[in-house]
């Protein structure tokens, strides 16, 4: 008698639901739903992400939660769903990049240092951020 397997649909579900959170300072205060890297600058930092800066590739640590001021803790979704109403994506399941002020995008960017995959649209306004480990090309 062998094990039973459970229906593929039944385990993406748990992996969707699946979240994760990390605080950091923010070096540069926070808007929800932009990206942060890793601040070169601060360890334990986190400053708006920027795709033109070679210092930001591979440093990725999520998209803001929460808005805060310069100094204060702000939340970083690096795993996770996301949504926020400034988001007005087209491309559903399409990858979502950030470009050079730690907007959130479709569109990969075609100028930069780099281009960071940050997760995939699931609707207009939502997300699923999936950027652990940060891997930039």
């Amino acid at each position: 008698m062998g094990f039973l397997k459970p229906p593929v649909e039944s385990v993406v579900k748990v992996l969707i639901r699946e979240e994760n959170t990390e605080d950091f300072i923010a070096t540069n205060g926070s808007i929800v739903g932009k990206a942060y890297v890793e601040d070169p600058a601060n360890v334990g930092q986190v400053v708006v992400a920027d795709n033109t800066n070679p210092a930001h590739k591979n440093k990725f640590k999520g998209l803001a939660t929460n808005a805060v001021s310069v100094g204060e803790m702000v939340t970083l979704r690096h795993r996770g769903e996301l949504q926020d109403v400034s988001y007005s994506f087209t491309n559903e399941g399409g990858p979502v990049f950030y470009d050079t002020n730690g907007t959130v995008t479709d569109v990969a960017p075609t100028v930069g240092d780099h281009i960071q995959l940050l997760g995939n649209v699931l609707k207009s306004d939502r997300i699923f951020v999936n950027a652990d480990p940060a891997t930039a090309v």
